[in-house]
């Protein structure tokens, strides 16, 4: 049987956050959310990019958690336009960690995650 590997708190956070921001620009450009399907697409390409370890499995359960969390962070003090939300990309798979409101995405994520 094979093996799954888990990943760290700090990927699984990571690539929550992507997926979360992912979520929010897409609702700012169609007015609706991804589905999981191509959620899963995206966490590839973060994975690949990131050159992390997270599997499917994985990827399918952060994806899911992520259509949970998007109307929840959609309330929150974000930015809501394209324009705003796509300088939150340094390129299509990675994050601006130097962006405030990238950092207290990932904060939520790994609040909602449970990283101590």
């Amino acid at each position: 049987m094979p093996t799954t590997h888990t990943p760290d708190p700090e990927i699984r956070a990571g690539l929550l956050c992507y997926l979360l921001v992912v979520q929010q620009l897409a609702h700012a450009r169609t007015g609706g959310w991804i589905q999981t399907r191509e959620l899963v697409k995206s966490a590839g390409l973060w994975v690949c990019a990131n050159a992390a370890q997270c599997d499917r499995s994985d990827q399918v359960r952060l994806a899911r958690v992520s259509i949970e969390l998007a109307p929840h962070v959609y309330g929150q003090a974000f930015p809501k336009d394209e324009a705003s939300l796509a300088r939150l990309f340094i390129d299509n798979s990675r994050l601006d960690y130097r962006s405030a409101v990238v950092l207290d995405i990932h904060d939520l994520c790994a609040t909602h995650l449970a990283i101590p």
